[in-house]
């Protein structure tokens, strides 16, 4: 499906169920994986957290962050702290898509850009020219392109962000159903720093990414 197709016909979390056939699946169990254990976040990564944190709350407080220092103060940080940057994980870019909304009748336009790691982990920054927009707006198209790309039993994880908040997403295809869940929504301005839950998050995902790389394609002899 062309991103002209996702940003015209998938517009809505209904619209991914029941245009793409995509069931929700609210059970703690299906996305485990997506509650943090911040007791593992060492001292010295918790003191880099709330640098992060303080560096983005900075520049949020003066106005709108755009994509690229979203990117350059939080994502880019954390995809490295997580481990994203080193083998076997490998980026490529997609297209950004382009997302409409209305408030008090007036069109807001605003831009979903996407990254893909190592085809099984989907960052999706969301940017607006206008206001801020939720991280929700962005879940439609995410889940679109990460239901086009499924492959059975192997799950596809991704986060959405607009720079101050972040959900994570899991898409997986079992016995040609494909399902979906959730995580919790984390504030960058919530106590503690929610950014331990994040980087926990981000990091137990890197290691089921890699584990399950490591077995479906075993290193040659």
């Amino acid at each position: 499906m062309s991103p002209t197709a996702i940003r015209e016909l998938i517009t809505s979390l209904e619209d991914v169920e029941t245009q793409l056939g995509l069931i929700p699946n609210g059970d703690d169990a299906f996305f485990a994986e997506a509650f943090p254990t911040i007791d593992a976040i060492a001292d010295s990564d918790r003191s880099s957290l709330d640098q992060l944190r303080d560096r983005f709350l900075y520049h949020w407080r003066s106005g709108k962050v755009d994509e690229g220092i979203v990117n350059l103060l939080v994502i880019s940080p954390l995809l490295e702290l997580a481990g994203f940057y080193d083998p076997p994980f490998r980026m490529r870019a997609e297209v950004p898509v382009t997302v409409e909304s209305q408030v008090e009748g007036t069109t807001l336009r605003g831009r979903i850009d996407f990254l893909v790691i190592h085809q099984r982990f989907w960052r999706a920054i969301i940017e607006s020219k206008d206001t801020t927009y939720d991280v929700s707006m962005a879940l439609p198209q995410t889940l679109a392109y990460m239901a086009g790309t499924v492959q059975n039993n192997l799950p596809l994880y991704g986060v959405v962000t607009n720079g101050s908040h972040f959900l994570f997403l899991k898409v997986q295809k079992q016995d040609e159903q494909v399902f979906y869940g959730l995580s919790d929504e984390f504030a960058l301005r919530s106590r503690p720093n929610a950014l331990y839950s994040v980087l926990s998050i981000l990091r137990q995902l890197a290691h089921i990414i890699a584990d399950s790389s490591t077995v479906t394609n075993p290193p040659s002899t």
